[in-house]
């Protein structure tokens, strides 16, 4: 059995080259294309990770690790007020070298069902930091009032529901981009206040 370093390392090493791949391919990166990126046979390949789905899971558990840290940071940065670390914790997309574009998260939902699942999961928990900030922003009255329990509700489904519309689903549309707009229509609204 192989040393737990090495098979770390190793897995690293796919998990980098799957980034470099999913670039360019997105998910119709084949076996035969990591290895070739790897600079291994798809033998090699398949001792490191059995399947192209549960390389696409732990790139979806380490965007959640990456996402409770970043929430972890924002919380304790003490130069945002109340409203900027919402703001900020609402838009966070994963610390990874690649950004997921919509049309993959569709076409994640097609093919790896259980995989989507996962991301919906990661979407769906992780919300306590937010409510608290939400709680504290209402007590300091820089937001007012409102039904939390929507809110997250009406969030996660315009996030999913948006990755499965066509007019949003080009290249140049990131998680991020997405977020920033959402989160500007939710807690600003769509009134010209300066009119």
């Amino acid at each position: 059995m192989k040393n737990k370093n090495l098979k770390n390392e190793e897995l690293k090493k796919v998990l980098e080259a799957t980034l470099i791949i999913f670039q360019e391919k997105g998910l119709n990166f084949t076996m035969d294309d990591l290895s070739a990126e790897i600079g291994i046979s798809k033998r090699t390949l398949y001792e490191i990770i059995r399947s192209k789905e549960e390389i696409i899971n732990i790139i979806v558990k380490e965007a959640r690790k990456s996402i409770k840290q970043r929430q972890k940071e924002i919380i304790s940065d003490n130069s945002l007020d109340t409203v900027e670390k919402i703001k900020e914790i609402l838009t966070i997309t994963p610390d990874l070298n690649f950004i997921i574009r919509y049309r993959h998260l569709s076409q994640i939902q097609k093919i790896y069902p259980k995989v989507y699942d996962n991301i919906l999961k990661m979407f769906n928990e992780e919300w306590e930091p937010t409510y608290k900030l939400f709680e504290q922003a209402i007590n300091e009255n820089k937001i007012k009032p409102f039904n939390i329990a929507l809110f997250k509700e009406m969030y996660l489904s315009v996030l999913t529901t948006i990755s499965r519309k066509k007019y949003i689903m080009n290249e140049n549309v990131t998680y991020s981009q997405i977020f920033q707009e959402t989160i500007d229509i939710l807690l600003n609204g769509i009134i010209n206040r300066g009119k």
